[in-house]
């Protein structure tokens, strides 16, 4: 995966984004993950055993994870984001920003987890739904992994910690 994802980033300009590595909490054993998929603005980290696949469905990217817990994860990067059509919690703001300046999140009746960040007035949203099965550690220690990214040059750059705000 290393020379694949190296290639992408070559490919993408040569890009590299600056986060400082976040030990998260998984099922069923804690795993060391960093930075290693990245996004126009923001960039996240996936673990050992944790599968990713990557398509273009429009004028956005998306991204699948599938944990090795069996939990999903949706990422979609793209300028118009689409919220499930709920009126049943509104989205409230998010503790840890990770860079971003927009945070909001929310819990859906049927137990999908809902969140939605941006890192400028000019960037592109970054718009997660996590399965209902996912447990409420593994859903924060993935939220709390992706950090916002800006492009500076042919360069993305991120924030070289984790803010709380």
């Amino acid at each position: 995966m290393n020379r694949t994802l190296f290639a992408w980033m070559q490919l993408a300009g040569g890009s590299a984004c600056t986060a400082a590595p976040q030990q998260l909490s998984r099922e069923p054993a804690a795993s060391y993950a960093f930075c290693n998929v990245f996004t126009s603005s923001a960039c996240f980290g996936i673990a050992p055993g944790d599968r990713l696949t990557m398509e273009i469905p429009a004028d956005f990217v998306m991204y699948s994870v599938e944990f090795a817990s069996g939990s999903t994860a949706k990422v979609c990067v793209g300028g118009n984001p689409s919220l499930a059509t709920s009126a049943e919690m509104p989205l409230g703001t998010c503790y840890e920003k990770s860079g971003f300046v927009e945070c909001r999140v929310r819990t859906l009746t049927d137990g999908t987890t809902e969140y939605l960040v941006r890192g400028g007035s000019q960037s592109d949203f970054v718009h997660v739904t996590i399965s209902a099965n996912a447990s409420p550690s593994s859903t924060t220690s993935f939220l709390n992994n992706i950090r916002a990214c800006s492009k500076q040059g042919a360069t993305l750059v991120g924030p070289s910690d984790r803010q709380r705000r």
